[in-house]
C-alpha cells in the first residue's frame, strides 16, 4: 500500500454486500474510452440508444470534445435558462451551505446507488494525456483526487497507467467502502490506490501529503458544493502538488443540457436536483476568476468548453452536452 500519514486513511471496515466488485471481464469497462462520454446524467434509455449508435461507434478510440460550437448551444439555451431563473423562486441557501447537510446528502446518495450510478470515466486518459506522458517518463507518478466517489475516475486512470499511484478522498464513507472493495480484490491496483473519508469543507489536508503529487484531480466535485466554497476546495486540491504539478478539472459547463432541466434554483447558475445534490454550471470566465482569486502560484494553462453530441436514435434527437475542461499549473 502507499505510504501515508497516520490517521489519514480509513480503518479496515466490513464491506457491505451492496459494494459489488467487478469481475475480471468487467475490468474492460475501465480500459475503454467512453465513446458517448456521458457524465453524470441518469438517462438509461438515452445511454442505451447512444451506446448502440453506429455513427458514434465508428472510432471507439477517439476522443470527442468539439462536436459543435459552444456559442450555438449558448444562443439556444441562454434565454431559456434566464427565463427559468426568473420564474423560479430562489430557495433558501442556508441549509445547502452547511457542510454537514452536504455530507449527509452524498452519504444518502451512495447508500442508494453504491457504484452503479457513475460510469467509468475512461475518457479521462484521453482528456488529460499529460498523465500517461508523465507516467511513461518516471518510475512513479502520483495523483490525488478530492471527491473520488466509488472510483469512476481513479480506476480507469490506474488501469491505463501501471506506475500511477493514487489517493482518493471523499466525504461519503459508503463511497470509500465501495472503492476499497474494488481495489482490495484486484491485484493490479491493490498496492497503488488508497481511499479515505475526508470532508474538504471542514478538514485540512494532512501535512505529509503537501507538495508530493504530480497531479490533483477535481472531476465533477466543485459543481456539487456551494460556489462560496469553491476557492477553499481548489486551494486544498492544489496544496498537494509539487512545483510544476497540474490541477486537472472537469465539470459541468454553462448551458449544459442538465441546466435546462433543473427546477430548483439556489443562485446564479446554481441549482439543486431532486435527490438533493447541488449542481453549479461553470463559464470559462468564472473559472478563470476563481483561479485568479486563489494562491498566486496557480496559473491556468488550458481552459475550454467541451461540447459533446450524443444521439438518441429512438427519438431522433441530438443530445448536446457542455462540460468545462481546465488544466492549472502550480508554478
Amino acid at each position: 500500500m502507499l505510504s501515508s500519514p497516520p490517521g489519514s486513511l480509513v480503518e479496515p471496515i466490513c464491506l457491505p454486500a451492496a459494494c459489488q466488485v467487478p469481475s475480471l471481464q468487467d475490468w474492460s469497462l475501465y480500459m475503454q474510452p467512453s465513446v458517448t462520454r456521458h457524465e453524470t446524467m441518469k438517462e438509461e434509455e438515452t445511454e442505451k440508444d447512444t451506446n448502440d449508435d453506429k455513427h458514434l461507434m465508428k472510432n471507439a478510440n477517439a476522443y470527442y470534445d468539439n462536436d459543435f460550437p459552444w456559442q450555438d448551444v449558448a444562443l439556444k439555451r441562454r434565454k431559456m435558462c434566464q427565463e427559468q431563473e426568473r420564474a423560479m423562486q430562489q430557495d433558501e441557501m442556508l441549509d445547502f451551505v452547511d457542510p454537514k447537510v452536504s455530507a449527509t446528502v452524498w452519504e444518502e446518495f451512495y447508500q442508494r446507488n453504491s457504484n452503479k450510478f457513475f460510469k467509468p470515466k475512461a475518457y479521462l486518459n484521453l482528456a488529460f494525456p499529460m498523465i500517461s506522458d508523465t507516467c511513461s517518463n518516471v518510475d512513479c507518478c502520483k495523483l490525488f483526487e478530492i471527491g473520488c466517489g466509488t472510483g469512476s475516475a481513479l480506476l480507469p486512470l490506474l488501469k491505463k497507467n501501471n506506475n500511477l499511484q493514487a489517493v482518493g478522498y471523499d466525504v461519503s464513507k459508503h463511497a470509500i467502502e465501495c472503492l476499497s472493495s474494488v481495489v482490495n480484490k484486484n491485484e493490479e491496483i491493490k498496492a497503488r490506490c488508497e481511499g479515505a473519508v475526508f470532508d474538504a469543507l471542514q478538514q485540512d489536508i494532512p501535512q505529509a501529503l503537501v507538495g508530493t503529487f504530480d497531479f490533483s484531480l477535481l472531476c465533477f466535485t466543485l459543481s456539487a458544493i456551494p460556489p462560496q466554497q469553491h476557492r477553499l476546495v481548489v486551494e486544498k486540491a492544489a496544496t498537494v502538488l509539487k512545483s510544476g504539478g497540474k490541477l486537472l478539472f472537469r465539470d459541468y459547463g454553462l448551458y449544459d443540457l442538465v441546466q435546462t432541466r433543473c427546477k430548483k434554483r439556489l443562485g446564479k447558475n446554481h441549482y439543486v436536483k431532486q435527490d438533493g445534490v447541488q449542481c453549479y454550471f461553470y463559464s470559462t470566465e468564472a473559472f478563470q476568476e476563481l483561479v485568479e482569486s486563489c494562491d498566486s502560484s496557480l496559473k491556468v494553462d488550458e481552459l475550454k468548453y467541451c461540447t459533446v453530441r450524443n444521439i438518441n436514435r429512438k427519438k431522433n434527437q441530438n443530445i448536446d452536452r457542455v462540460f468545462l475542461h481546465a488544466v492549472v499549473i502550480k508554478i
